[in-house]
């Protein structure tokens, strides 16, 4: 489903829209990835109270829309992140059997 919503790229974080995605569309924030159209930058929502020794400050990842290189009018690509199941790693020889019927 297509969607749209403004977000003041000076003042909107990139965790934002990923709050909106969960309020709106019912995806979890922390199940989904953003990307640009073309791929090239990729998000993933950060926790805002997060501390993490290893970062600069001692602060948190949340990054502004501005910051991100995302002008005023980007569009984002939404994909759920799903990992992978056991049951799912033996389905090689399943796309072997099907790419054999198709040959004849």
């Amino acid at each position: 489903k297509r969607d749209q919503r403004r977000f003041v790229t000076g003042e909107s974080s990139v965790n934002d829209v990923f709050n909106w995605i969960d309020a709106v569309h019912g995806l979890e924030r922390e199940k989904v990835e953003l990307s640009t159209m073309n791929g090239a930058k990729k998000f993933v929502y950060v926790e805002e109270n997060e501390d993490d020794d290893d970062t600069e400050g001692g602060g948190n990842d949340v990054v502004l829309l501005e910051d991100a290189g995302l002008g005023k009018m980007t569009a984002l690509r939404v994909a759920e992140i799903v990992e992978a199941s056991p049951e799912e790693e033996g389905g090689s020889e399943d796309v072997e059997e099907e790419s054999e019927e198709e040959e004849e």
